[in-house]
């Protein structure tokens, strides 16, 4: 091959990378699309317990635990007695167990999430999606401030 051909060849292939990381980090810096903070299931049923439920699934990451790990410490620390009394459960849930396959379809789920839910007598009333711990989650006080806040919210319209 001549040579100012192979040249241009590798100043194309350097440029089309150079744009790809530009537009990739675009992306990044897009707010991410947000579903509707909390899907109400039963209205008007009041709720008993607040779940806070990690989705794994067979195949973890670094960050995938790294989420679940924050996501029990956060709870743990900032609702002792309300995990001692039942009042909010904490559970992980790994998407890829027998007969788990329907939480993808009910939550609408793209990837492993921590989903915040209300329960009277065992059944769902609402739910809630904290799709942003992926982003949150290098920034461990802002991994805090946003599960506790969900969970408070929770709970506050809990019997």
């Amino acid at each position: 091959m001549k040579p100012y051909i192979k040249w241009s060849l590798i100043a194309l292939a350097v440029a089309g990378a150079a744009a790809s990381m530009r537009l990739a980090q675009t992306e990044l810096n897009q707010p991410a699309t947000v579903l509707p903070s909390v899907v109400t299931v039963r209205p008007g049923v009041a709720a008993e317990v607040v779940a806070v439920t990690y989705f794994s699934s067979d195949v973890r990451c670094a960050t995938c635990m790294r989420i679940e790990r924050l996501t029990r410490e956060t709870v743990e620390r900032n609702f002792p007695a309300e995990l001692k009394s039942g009042r909010i459960v904490l559970r992980t849930v790994n998407l890829d167990g027998p007969g788990n396959e329907h939480f993808v379809q009910d939550y609408s789920l793209i990837s492993k999430t921590v989903i915040v839910s209300d329960l009277a007598k065992g059944q769902e009333v609402a739910w809630e999606n904290l799709q942003q711990v992926w982003t949150k989650q290098k920034d461990e006080a802002a991994f805090d401030a946003y599960v506790v806040d969900a969970v408070r919210r929770h709970l506050s319209t809990a019997t």
